[in-house]
């Protein structure tokens, strides 16, 4: 009848309204969702079976690319240095599925090696269908510690070459504490010698090779 028709009409317009309310909610999710992607100073790429579909516009500093039409919709691979690629390729898919974090060296549009700190979390049911990508550039970083390390190899050296000559200093003193009196009885022994004799030439050439010691 009328009135269950108005009813059924009501409810088809409140179905409508909570649609319309349930949809602009998740419209602006997803607004605040790519303004913080971003606003953020890290490398945010989204992937479908590892083909780029969006990248931030940090990511395209960082790798000095003109702009996100140059990548997308091409391989992830084209972000990575191809030595990388050659020598880590299944990590690199272990981490695209969203099986930890790994260190990955990208590739600056200038030829350089980025030494990137990666993650990669999957969205769906698929592990390798749509993945987001973070990676945070650590090159600086890594260059320091490796400078770090550097220096402390270089202070240890230093250390032990110190050692080493206070030692030798040390044994020096030491073996001319114990060649001086054999100074002073060689040279009493070749006064009291004949110079003539074999013994006073056998001294002379024991009181020479000391004193080139």
């Amino acid at each position: 009848d009328i009135h269950d028709s108005g009813n059924m009409l009501l409810e088809f317009v409140d179905n409508l309204i909570d649609s319309s309310r349930l949809q602009a909610a998740i419209q602006r999710q997803d607004d605040e969702y790519h303004s913080l992607v971003e606003l953020a100073p890290d490398l945010i790429c989204e992937c479908e079976n590892e083909i780029i579909k969006k990248i931030n516009s940090a990511g395209i500093s960082i790798l000095g690319i003109e702009n996100s039409d140059k990548v997308i919709g091409q391989p992830f691979s084209i972000l990575i240095h191809p030595d990388f690629l050659r020598e880590s390729e299944l990590g690199l898919r272990e981490v695209l599925a969203g099986q930890g974090r790994t260190i990955v060296q990208f590739l600056h549009t200038d030829g350089r090696k980025l030494d990137m700190d990666i993650s990669a979390t999957a969205r769906g049911k698929s592990a390798t269908a749509h993945v987001i990508i973070v990676a945070r550039d650590v090159t600086g970083r890594l260059q320091a510690e490796a400078e770090h390390k550097q220096m402390e190899v270089k202070i240890r050296h230093s250390q032990k070459l110190e050692t080493i000559g206070t030692l030798a200093g040390g044994i020096a003193h030491d073996f001319n504490n114990i060649l001086t009196p054999i100074f002073g009885y060689l040279h009493m022994a070749l006064d009291d010698i004949d110079k003539d004799s074999q013994t006073h030439e056998d001294l002379a050439h024991v009181l020479k090779a000391a004193q080139r010691c």
